[in-house]
Order: structure tokens, then C-alpha cells, then sequence
């Protein structure tokens, strides 16, 4: 029967060497985890401020890049009133041509009808001649004054004399009508010979005037088209600034998808540590071989207060200044300074003590009855797992390590592995 009984001794005692070995070898399993989980976290970290730092990076250049677009734009605005000024010039030479090409085609149409008229005086004036010639050459065949005498003698009476000296005189005013007739007519040819030469004179001036003109069109022109080139690289440099602006949103959406990513992953990293945290807690709540260290324990009647620093963030859901996620803050935050001393807020045994991935150097004490205290971001770590601590016993330092933005004690309350309000249990 003794025998039988060491036999059983003996398994049970190797069973336990066997499990707290098993439970060591899978706690560092789980310590080298979240030590590799930090190194990803932290990578990313840094990954997602180099990403943040050239995201802002291209909008500046975004902001430059619109400052330009408006000032090519600013001077596209002047270009095209300063082509519009050209085209009102355009316009009001050529309205000037119209002017003067009428001008000169009625020029023309009166030249042509003086023309006209200067060949009816020419005809008339041929005629007058060829009467007057002929009565030049009678006069110098007859002695028209012995013609006359004896046309007075030759008067039968008195009333014959005078019908015949009444003759005589009609001959006479019709002589002298066709030679002031003749002579009207030469200097009637002679002033719309003038007036002719005048209006010729008039449309060589004119049509000097429109050769002046047309160069000022085609001068005008030329501005115009020496602006319109330059417009036309100035809508070029537009088109190649608003395609580079579209290629920099582009990459900028190509960076925040990847910057999303890169948050997810962190997200889910931290979920998982998270878990893992929880399960670590969970694991070695009351199953670290120390029931019978839990057992000896004082029964105190409450919590002490850690650290004498104040609260600066509280139990409950806020924005993680580190990560930026919303989430439950597990516990309450204490003020301090690199080296301050950490006490037990309550005996206990230690569970852990070392790193966890985003608390940084962490103790964790047993307190029995599923009840645990927590004490992450030390600076140092005072006690080894398995040590007996008292109420108000140095545990450890203030610190900064693990996910945190300054010196300060986390202080958690844990029951059954579910994080509680400390201050239900240390009401300041």
C-alpha cells in the first residue's frame, strides 16, 4: 500500500514539473510573440508617420500646385482682353476699307459719268467749231462790209432797211453766240478735265490710305497671332499643371489607401495583442503553481493607491493618443516622473513580470479569488515572478515604456480577467 502511494506521489509530482514546465515554455512562447508583435507595431508606426509626413508633403504641393494653375489662369483672363481689343481694332480698320473702297468705286462712277459728259461737250464743241468755220471761211470769201452797204442800198424803204439791218444783226448775235458758245463749251471741258484729274488725284490718295490700312490689318494680325501662340502655351502649361495635379491626387489617394491598410493592420495587431494581453492575464490567474502563496496572504480590507501623482485620463472609452483609436480605456492613468516609485496597491503574489507588447515593462499580481492589479509602462521592474509582495511594497519605477507619450503609471483593477473601474476600488 506504501508503495502504491509513492508510486502515485511520484506521477503526480511529475505531472506537476511537467505542466510548470509546459506553462514556462509556453510563456515565453507567448513573451517572444509579443516581443515580435511589438517590433511589427512599432515598424508600422514609424511606416505610418513617414506615410502621414509625405501625404502633407503633397498637399502642399497640391497647394502650390493651385496657386500657379490660378495665376496661369489670371493671365489667360488678360490675354484674351488684350485679343479682344485686337479684334476691335480689326474690326473698325476694316469697317474704315468698307469706307473707302465705296468711296472709291463712287469716285469711279463719277469719273466715268464726267467722262461722258466731257465727250458730249467735246461733240458739241466740234460742231460749234465746224459752223464757225464756215463762217469764217464765207466772211473771207465775201467783203461782208460791202455786203452790208449794199444791202442798205439796195433797200427799197425805209421799213425794208431796217428788216434788212434786223437781219444783219441776228447774223451778227448768232456769230457772236457761237463763239461765247465755243468758248463756254472749252471752258466748261477744261473744269471737268479738273474735277476729273481731282477725283483721280482724290482716289490715289485713297487707295494709299487702304494700302495703309490693310498694313495696319496685317500688323494687327500678327499681334494677334503672336498672342494667340503665347495663349496657346499657356493652355499648354495649364493642361501639364492640371494633369500633375490629377497624378499627385492620384498618388496622394494611392497613399491614404495604403495608409488605411497599414491602420488595419495596426488595428488588428492591436486586437490581437489585446487578446493575447487578456489571455496572459487569464492564463496566469491562479494557474501559476501560487495557490498556496494566495492562500497566506493578508486579507486587507481595501486598494492603496499606487502612485501619489494625479489622474490625468480615466477609466472608459477615449480617443488612444498613440494610435488614435477610439477604445476602452482599461484603466486609469496616474501622473509621474522617470524613476518614481510603484507600490502594491494590495499583497499579492507575482504573476508576470516583463514585457507585453504596448504596456511595455508590466507586473501583474494575483491577489486570489481572481482578482489582479496591473502596473504597465515601468521604467524598472523591482520583483521576479513568484515573489510574495506586500501592501505598499516598491514593485517598481514610473516609466514610459511600450506604447506611451510620457512618464506615468496605467493602473488596472481585474476581476476574472475583466478590466474594472479602479476608482470603484480607490475612490481618489
Amino acid at each position: 500500500m506504501n508503495n502504491r502511494k509513492k508510486i502515485i506521489y511520484t506521477v503526480l509530482i511529475c505531472i506537476l514539473v511537467n505542466n510548470t514546465y509546459a506553462f514556462a515554455t509556453k510563456k515565453d512562447s507567448i513573451k517572444e510573440e509579443i516581443e515580435s508583435n511589438k517590433n511589427k507595431i512599432e515598424n508600422l508606426q514609424e511606416e505610418k508617420e513617414n506615410l502621414n509626413s509625405q501625404i502633407e508633403e503633397e498637399k502642399n504641393q497640391l497647394t502650390g500646385l493651385e496657386a500657379d494653375i490660378q495665376e496661369k489662369e489670371n493671365e489667360l483672363y488678360e490675354l484674351q482682353k488684350e485679343i479682344s481689343e485686337y479684334q476691335k481694332q480689326i474690326d473698325e480698320i476694316q469697317s474704315d476699307i468698307n469706307d473707302l473702297n465705296y468711296a472709291i468705286t463712287e469716285s469711279k462712277n463719277q469719273i466715268e459719268i464726267k467722262k461722258k459728259y466731257i465727250e458730249e461737250l467735246k461733240e458739241e464743241q466740234e460742231k460749234i467749231q465746224e459752223l464757225l468755220d464756215d463762217r469764217i471761211r464765207g466772211i473771207y470769201k465775201l467783203d461782208l462790209s460791202k455786203e452790208y452797204i449794199y444791202m442798205i442800198l439796195k433797200s427799197k424803204n425805209i421799213l425794208e432797211l431796217f428788216q434788212n439791218l434786223s437781219n444783219i444783226s441776228r447774223i451778227i448775235t448768232f456769230d457772236k453766240g457761237l463763239i461765247d458758245k465755243s468758248i463756254q463749251s472749252q471752258e466748261r471741258i477744261a473744269v471737268e478735265i479738273s474735277e476729273i484729274n481731282l477725283k483721280i488725284k482724290e482716289q490715289e490718295e485713297k487707295q494709299i490710305a487702304i494700302k495703309e490700312k490693310q498694313e495696319e490689318i496685317v500688323s494687327a494680325k500678327n499681334s494677334v497671332v503672336a498672342i494667340q501662340n503665347k495663349e496657346e502655351e499657356k493652355r499648354k502649361e495649364l493642361l501639364a499643371l492640371q494633369n500633375e495635379k490629377l497624378n499627385s491626387i492620384a498618388s496622394l489617394e494611392n497613399n491614404s489607401n495604403s495608409i488605411n491598410n497599414q491602420i488595419e493592420e495596426l488595428e488588428s495587431h492591436n486586437s490581437e495583442l489585446e487578446a493575447e494581453l487578456d489571455r496572459i492575464i487569464n492564463s496566469v490567474a491562479g494557474g501559476t503553481g501560487n495557490n498556496d502563496k494566495l492562500e497566506t496572504l493578508p486579507n486587507e480590507s481595501g486598494f492603496l493607491r499606487p502612485v501619489p501623482g494625479v489622474i490625468t485620463s480615466y477609466y472608459g472609452y477615449r480617443v488612444n493618443p498613440v494610435t488614435g483609436e477610439y477604445k476602452l480605456h482599461k484603466g486609469i492613468d496616474y501622473a509621474g516622473n522617470y524613476g518614481d516609485p510603484i507600490k502594491a496597491s494590495k499583497s499579492g503574489v507575482v504573476e508576470y513580470s516583463g514585457w507585453i507588447s504596448g504596456y511595455g515593462n508590466t507586473i501583474i499580481l494575483g491577489h486570489g479569488n481572481g482578482v489582479q492589479t496591473l502596473y504597465p509602462h515601468a521604467q524598472t521592474l523591482n520583483v521576479s515572478y513568484g515573489d510574495t509582495v506586500s501592501q505598499g511594497d516598491i514593485i517598481a519605477t514610473v516609466g514610459s515604456t511600450g506604447n506611451s507619450t510620457g512618464p506615468h503609471l496605467h493602473f488596472e483593477i481585474r476581476i476574472n480577467g475583466e478590466a474594472v473601474d479602479p476608482l470603484n476600488y480607490i475612490p481618489y
